[in-house]
């Protein structure tokens, strides 16, 4: 069954390839995520869930990581080994995302939700909590 859900290589290298010809964004990967988790939702919120496989998860990021890493090889990258960390971060970060936005029921609109996950991507989560915190409901 898990295997059954487990991403297809072109859903995880097309963006990769889009950033290294310079003009990536996420957002049509993120776009891509949200169509999977609704395809994969129900079993997916049962295996990352509170009462799931916490293996799912290390087997998931292990899947992505390697077909990353393996295109990562092919390209000549100079550092590929910081590559995997940044990977493996980003990787984390969607899973929580997902986990926490079907944990809370899906409350923040799936099209505030990509552009946040656009903006952290981008702009990184520093940046972005400072303009958060900042945006005061009295100004």
């Amino acid at each position: 069954m898990k295997e059954s859900i487990m991403p297809e290589e072109s859903m995880i290298i097309g963006p990769l390839k889009q950033l290294a010809e310079g003009n990536g964004k996420v957002m049509a990967s993120i776009e891509r995520t949200n169509e999977y988790i609704r395809k994969n939702g129900d079993i997916i919120a049962v295996l990352i869930g509170p009462e799931g496989d916490p293996s799912f998860v290390y087997e998931f990021k292990m899947k992505i990581r390697k077909m990353i890493m393996k295109y990562v090889g092919q390209q000549g990258v100079k550092h590929p080994e910081h590559i995997e960390y940044v990977i493996e971060y980003h990787i984390s970060g969607i899973i929580n995302v997902f986990r926490l936005w079907m944990e809370k029921e899906e409350e923040i609109d799936e099209d505030i939700l990509k552009q946040m996950m656009e903006d952290v991507s981008h702009n990184g989560a520093v940046t972005i909590l400072n303009l958060l915190l900042n945006d005061k409901k009295d100004k």
